[in-house]
């Protein structure tokens, strides 16, 4: 069983819902959620399909989270 990338998958999930939170705090919808959720699919692809191990995993999680950033700042961008 791949309880290192358990671990991994629970903690950068939580750490995506805390963030979308933490967002919503200043007025914006709470994502939170929605990327808790695009962690675990990345997790899934990674591990599952992919095969890969604990390292690979943690890069497309910072990965993830550069997407998400790029995401935002393209939509800020576009509705001013």
């Amino acid at each position: 069983m791949p309880y290192m990338e358990i671990a991994i998958a629970l903690v950068f999930a939580s750490a995506f819902a805390k963030g979308g939170e933490m967002e919503a705090r200043s007025g914006r919808r709470n994502h939170g959620l929605l990327w808790a959720a695009l962690s675990l699919l990345v997790t899934a692809l990674v591990v599952v399909v992919l095969g890969r191990g604990a390292a690979w995993l943690i890069l497309a999680q910072l990965a993830l989270f550069v997407a998400i950033g790029a995401v935002r700042v393209f939509l800020a961008e576009r509705s001013t």
